[in-house]
């Protein structure tokens, strides 16, 4: 109570001669802290990931051709077709696609005959109707062109063009974004092409804690590696904290130590009662504690007003900004948000604040005269 009251009359003097600087202060902190929120919340892939309805974020990767939980290869594993089409006939899947790794081309591999591209490449097909491809060209309809194949983007072939794949000829329909050759799914079951991974596509966003596809595709796929949108969710979680702190911090730390310099200032027009205070008896560690307690407690009303401002102006001004469409933040994000803005407010308070408690009683009386 009694580091109340001082904090308290020490602003009050701020107040009585610097309204000026005192109000510089309170509006250019919270606008600091409503620009942070802004940024936190359009800047970072976590918020992205649990806002946005992309097929990228609902997709659960099936590792047929690795042991349940790891990376090692399966050298011997049945082809479940029957599953895939299973799951691609659940309500909650909107789509099942195949892929079959073959990682080069080869003279004599004899699966891609026709094409001169020289990266890496593999097989696809799709159950079900998938979202659209990222495309270059041409068409992504193989089910109007069952006879047609899309070629990947490192292709040299464009739409007309001819390739064999395992001795069959396919005409090019299209060209992707992808790293692979997408033909119609009864051609890519009639070559008898493996499946080493599927990648299922949720119909819409499902409970990240209770996931029903989750459990379906465990007991579809009881020895097969698994990753689901909650393990994405673990991952950004993790890479949040890294992308705040090397994306979102330092804008709102060059901002910080501008108005810092400023706080700074008023308090050096209060140096008498420091002075008074050492004089008087008080220890470096109390004037340290009252100096910093003081900064802490003006950056917290600035900071949590700032995260006020934003919850307030959100539907009406901030949901128009974003760059992100549907963004929601939680309440944990504000706490997130405030935890870090208040974690910079520390450290720099203490390189601010540290002059105070090592100035000589003497040296600080003369300041204030």
């Amino acid at each position: 109570m009694k580091l109340a009251m001082l904090i308290w009359s020490r602003v009050r003097q701020y107040w009585k001669y610097h309204k000026l600087l005192l109000c510089l202060f309170l509006i250019g902190g919270t606008l600091s802290s409503v620009v942070f929120c802004y940024f936190y919340g359009n800047s970072l892939q976590l918020m992205e990931f649990l806002t946005s309805d992309d097929p990228y974020y609902r997709r659960y990767n099936v590792y047929l051709a690795l042991e349940m939980g790891t990376d090692i290869p399966r050298p011997d594993f049945e082809i479940s077709f029957e599953g895939l089409e299973k799951v691609a006939q659940n309500e909650l899947a909107e789509s099942v696609t195949m892929f079959a790794w073959f990682f080069s081309f080869e003279e004599d591999d004899g699966i891609i005959e026709g094409d001169n591209a020289t990266l890496s490449y593999g097989l696809a097909a799709q159950i079900g109707d998938r979202p659209e491809l990222p495309m270059f060209s041409g068409s992504t309809d193989l089910k109007a062109e069952p006879d047609g194949v899309i070629v990947p983007y490192f292709s040299n072939l464009v739409a007309g063009d001819t390739v064999r794949i395992c001795g069959v000829e396919r005409k090019v329909i299209g060209k992707t974004k992808d790293d692979f050759y997408y033909v119609a799914y009864e051609f890519y079951r009639s070559i008898g092409a493996p499946v080493d991974e599927a990648t299922v596509i949720s119909r819409g966003r499902l409970d990240l804690e209770n996931d029903p596809l989750t459990s379906i595709l465990q007991e579809a796929f009881p020895e097969c590696t698994l990753r689901t949108p909650a393990n994405w969710a673990r991952a950004f979680e993790k890479r949040a904290i890294e992308d705040t702190l090397y994306g979102v911090c330092p804008i709102y730390l060059v901002s910080l130590i501008s108005f810092m310099y400023l706080l700074r200032y008023l308090m050096d027009t209060t140096t008498s009662m420091v002075a008074v205070s050492r004089i008087v008896g008080a220890r470096k560690w109390q004037i340290f504690g009252l100096c910093l307690a003081e900064v802490l407690a003006l950056c917290a009303l600035v900071t949590g007003t700032g995260i006020g401002v934003h919850i307030w102006l959100y539907d009406s001004v901030f949901v128009h900004l974003n760059s992100l469409e549907n963004l929601v933040y939680r309440i944990v994000d504000y706490w997130a948000a405030f935890a870090y803005m208040m974690g910079l407010n520390v450290l720099v308070a203490l390189f601010f604040v540290r002059k105070y408690a090592s100035i000589p009683p003497i040296a600080l009386r003369r300041q204030a005269e």
